[in-house]
């Protein structure tokens, strides 16, 4: 496994990461002001962190702004708040299971504007991946496909999953040349620019800025979540699938993704008190089983 596997991996588990966390504020924060803050604090981070290659690379930049703007208000601003929003409208379940299919997105959309080849093998294994994380979702019973009513964060999720999905390409199609840092914190800057629009029409229409009503978390804690999101999840994550995703290509990325579902299993066993199953660990064997089948070369 060369170094772009690795920073997608580490993109997955900082990913994981983020649904605990998410979780922890999603009765404290408001939705827009959790989207804004996560990535205001993160593009400050960013843009000294790139600053060096954003002066290197300005030429190029310009030179394909369109791209980056389009990626940026994609990937950071209208799938943020998108995967951020469906669990408010549906249940978990149906938010996990959905959001798993991103790869499935990708290969669709591979195959028709043949932008990558997609081996059968790879497709194969991507779908035992699927399988492995449905198994998961629906804790070992199947038969509750049937009881799932979509509704309109099912849509929501639906969206989201195709966002990212085309996000992976809107990079994939950005010069190599530019350095990954440059790209990541001119996208994330381009979508606080979105987010900072709608969270000052949230806040001026007189909803909460910062804390919703009833929330019992103290400012401290929250404020703490709030910046490791920013800081884990947002920086590091983005960061490391842009590069990742740069060297390895948009299909092998998003099955990789599969690791997501994984790290937020065991974060639930260790962190949430939740009680850890057999059929978690099925499932954890059929991500494992179709992440190698799809990113194995040869």
């Amino acid at each position: 496994m060369g170094w772009g596997h690795a920073a997608v991996v580490l993109a997955a588990f900082v990913w994981g990461t983020n649904h605990v966390a998410t979780r922890a504020l999603s009765e404290e924060v408001p939705l827009v002001a959790l989207t804004f803050w996560r990535w205001a604090i993160a593009v400050a981070f960013m843009v000294p962190i790139a600053w060096r290659w954003i002066r290197r690379d300005a030429a190029l930049l310009r030179a394909n702004a369109r791209g980056v703007v389009l990626a940026g208000l994609n990937g950071m601003g209208v799938f943020g708040l998108a995967i951020s929003a469906a669990p408010y409208y549906t249940t978990a379940a149906n938010v996990s299971l959905i959001s798993s299919t991103t790869p499935l997105w990708v290969l669709l959309i591979a195959a028709l504007t043949r932008i990558e080849a997609i081996t059968t093998r790879q497709a194969a294994g991507i779908a035992i991946a699927f399988a492995g994380t449905a198994h998961i979702v629906f804790a070992g019973e199947w038969m509750r496909v049937a009881t799932i009513e979509f509704a309109a964060g099912d849509v929501i999720a639906v969206a989201a999953a195709i966002l990212w999905a085309v996000f992976s390409f809107q990079m994939k199609r950005l010069p190599r040349e530019i350095h990954p840092l440059a790209t990541t914190a001119c996208c994330a800057a381009v979508g606080l620019v979105l987010l900072g629009a709608l969270y000052a029409a949230w806040g001026l229409s007189g909803r909460p800025w910062l804390r919703q009503e009833g929330a019992v978390l103290g400012d401290g804690a929250a404020a703490l979540l709030v910046a490791y999101i920013a800081i884990g999840p947002s920086l590091v994550g983005n960061l490391s699938f842009t590069a990742g995703v740069q060297r390895v290509g948009a299909a092998t990325a998003g099955a990789l993704l599969y690791m997501t579902p994984v790290v937020a299993t065991v974060l639930a066993v260790t962190v949430l008190g939740e009680t850890l199953k057999p059929f978690h660990a099925v499932g954890i064997a059929g991500i494992a089983t179709g992440l190698v089948m799809a990113t194995r070369r040869g």
